[in-house]
């Protein structure tokens, strides 16, 4: 290079670049901040109320299981009408369709399809929020 001291060396001066390796690796992990790590969860705790079978309601008078889902369902006993209004609500509903189950009133509404079971309330926001 024209004005270099070095002499008849054809080496560039100037900084190095991120391609030079000086040492391989020899595969081993220094212990500290370079060790893997992993996390274990711990599992969750069970449900306060976990969740169960309340029985066989499949021909059970809508009277029937619009007691049993307020007393499962409701936090208190003074939220017990919001449940049983939207039961009464949608059991009627249901009854509406043609079935000896109210499994098969459900199929024949067609919800099990995919239907929204909140287009039932229509324009009600309301009641459409359950």
């Amino acid at each position: 290079m024209p004005g270099s001291k070095v002499g008849n060396s054809l080496r560039l001066k100037g900084p190095t670049t991120n391609r030079i390796r000086r040492h391989e690796r020899d595969g081993t992990i220094l212990p500290g901040n370079f060790a893997p790590t992993a996390l274990t969860p711990t599992p969750p705790p069970p449900p306060a109320r976990p969740p169960r079978s309340l029985g066989d309601f499949s021909t059970a008078p809508a009277a029937e299981i619009i007691e049993v889902t307020a007393n499962h369902f409701s936090q208190s006993d003074k939220e017990k009408h919001k449940p049983r209004r939207a039961m009464r609500d949608f059991l009627g509903h249901l009854a509406t369709f043609p079935g000896a189950t109210w499994q098969e009133r459900w199929e024949a509404s067609g919800h099990d399809e995919g239907r929204p079971v909140g287009d039932v309330a229509g324009d009600d926001r309301h009641q459409q929020k359950g």
